[in-house]
């Protein structure tokens, strides 16, 4: 017995080790923090601030990786405050076809410190560029639908003139023509903004601040008097050139009254009725006016005129006078309704 007693702690002292080596061998090693990644960039010109990749695993120190610097430069965008066109700038990369970032930079709109002074934009949004050619000093700019979208007569505009102004700082542009989804404008939307030519940042003088507005044409000479006369002699002032179409909205088949006035006397006017989508003029006819440069004509909407809007538009012989209406072809009432709007 006092045999057996005296080998049990040697034997109990051999487990212990045993048991404690078998527990070490099975805990993982210590690999060091857990790698992590930072990186910064310029918002305001992308990918233009270095990177920070982490380092090595076990390594809490972080490797610069050198990126070359993009180079750029400052344009002008011409948002909108009030009534008024507001300047502001705008840092972009410096890359060829510089215009296209400066259309970019203004579809974005205000800056969130811009927008609480009270700047905004005329430009509907999810309006989008679509392409942008300059040729011979004038740029054709392409927008998507959603630029012609609501807005009374100001917004349209004024959102003609962002554009405008905004292209027209750079030299190789002296005008601006719109197209939308790649078919030309002619006239803007429903209020019938024509758009002939090539607008400049000019045109817009009556919206930009500190501006003042185009100067009034020259009044005619005088005609000579006849002694004896007691009116002022000399001509009239003349009106502004104006179209009236009553009513505005008819199915095809029925009649419409197209009333000018404020035209030249005795000259030919010739009045077209003009789809705005796609664009094309779809029936034609001429007028005279009279000594007083009025003018009246019954029309029938063309029977195979598709529902939709539509510009009637009057131009004197010499182009001098011009002036547009918006109406609305209406879906014919004996068209079935599985066949609209195709008959």
């Amino acid at each position: 017995m006092t045999a057996f007693f005296s080998r049990w702690p040697v034997v109990t002292a051999a487990l212990a080790l045993l048991v404690l080596s078998s527990c070490g061998s099975d805990r993982p090693s210590d690999a060091g923090p857990a790698p992590s990644r930072e990186s910064s960039s310029d918002t305001s010109v992308p990918g233009a601030g270095p990177e920070e990749a982490s380092g090595p695993t076990g390594s809490s120190e972080p490797v610069e990786k050198s990126t070359t610097p993009v180079a750029t430069t400052t344009v002008a965008v011409y948002l909108v405050k009030g009534e008024l066109l507001e300047k502001v700038t705008r840092r972009v990369p410096k890359v060829p076809g510089i215009g296209r970032q400066a259309m970019e930079a203004l579809l974005a709109g205000p800056t969130s410190a811009e927008s609480a002074a009270g700047v905004t934009t005329a430009i509907p949004a999810g309006t989008r560029l679509l392409g942008l050619v300059v040729e011979q000093g004038t740029a054709t700019v392409d927008l998507s639908p959603a630029y012609e979208s609501g807005g009374g007569t100001l917004g349209l505009t004024l959102r003609l003139a962002q554009v405008a102004c905004t292209l027209d700082q750079f030299q190789t542009v002296d005008g601006v023509r719109f197209a939308m989804a790649g078919r030309p404008v002619r006239v803007f939307s429903g209020d019938g903004i024509v758009l002939q030519h090539p607008v400049s940042c000019d045109d817009y003088r009556d919206h930009l601040p500190g501006r003042a507005p185009a100067p009034p044409p020259p009044p005619p000479p005088p005609l000579p008097c006849t002694p004896g006369e007691l009116e002022p002699c000399g001509p009239e002032p003349g009106d502004p050139s104006t179209l009236h179409v009553d009513p505005q909205a008819a199915e095809p088949g029925q009649e419409m009254v197209a009333t000018v006035s404020g035209f030249d006397a005795e000259v030919s006017v010739v009045v077209e009725l003009v789809r705005e989508e796609p664009y094309g003029a779809v029936f034609t006819f001429q007028v005279r006016t009279d000594s007083a440069g009025h003018a009246q004509q019954r029309f029938l909407v063309p029977g195979a005129t598709p529902p939709g809007g539509y510009q009637v538009v009057a131009t004197s012989e010499d182009r001098t006078d011009t002036a547009s209406f918006p109406v609305t072809v209406l879906p014919s009432s004996n068209c079935p309704p599985d066949q609209q709007p195709e008959c």
